[in-house]
């Protein structure tokens, strides 16, 4: 009797952590990915992305971000997305994504409107820690905007500046990501 007392506090225990685990999905987005040339400047927007973050204490949060890289357009036309497409190497690696786990609470965004977060971003294959200051906003219909915008050099993932024009025309090696990622609360937190 005594054991299964046990094991019932256990699986209680278990119960309510599992109960009070909160998990997040994207909702909506906005990613431009923009640089500059000898020419001119250039901007791609990222169509295919999705992404989760979850909670089982409301201070631990572990994310993850997955993008289609195929599904950059750029604001240049086809020929350009052609040499995007192969300098992403994206034949190869297609998906694009960052990976966090982070202790803080993300998405008080009443108290901490700001957050620096520290993660993995990998890009044509390659894995570098990447830190990302982001803004926290509470919208109206309960759902998390997060928003911000970084830099990322090409060569630190093994990307060769593309070049067009038999060479006329080369990208700088800086590359800005500017994103919008509304992320909206799953109505169902028990993840078992």
């Amino acid at each position: 009797m005594k054991k299964l007392s046990v094991l019932i506090s256990i699986l209680l225990g278990f119960g309510s952590f599992a109960m009070a685990q909160n998990s997040y999905t994207v909702k909506s987005h906005d990613v431009v990915l923009s640089g500059t040339s000898n020419i001119h400047s250039w901007t791609a927007n990222l169509a295919s992305l999705s992404g989760t973050v979850k909670s089982s204490d409301n201070l631990t949060y572990e994310g993850q971000i997955v993008a289609n890289g195929k599904s950059l357009k750029s604001s240049k036309g086809s020929v350009m997305d052609k040499i995007m497409h192969e300098a992403l190497k994206l034949d190869k690696f297609p998906v694009i994504s960052y990976k966090t786990m982070l202790r803080t609470k993300l998405f008080d965004c009443q108290n901490l409107p700001e957050s620096i977060n520290i993660g993995y971003l990998t890009v044509a294959g390659i894995t570098n820690t990447l830190s990302i200051k982001a803004q926290c906003k509470l919208l109206a219909n309960g759902s998390i905007e997060l928003s911000g915008n970084f830099d990322v050099l090409m060569s630190d993932y093994g990307i060769e500046q593309p070049t067009a024009l038999f060479g006329m025309l080369k990208t700088d090696n800086m590359v800005n990501v500017a994103f919008r990622i509304e992320f909206q609360k799953n109505k169902k937190s028990n993840l078992l």
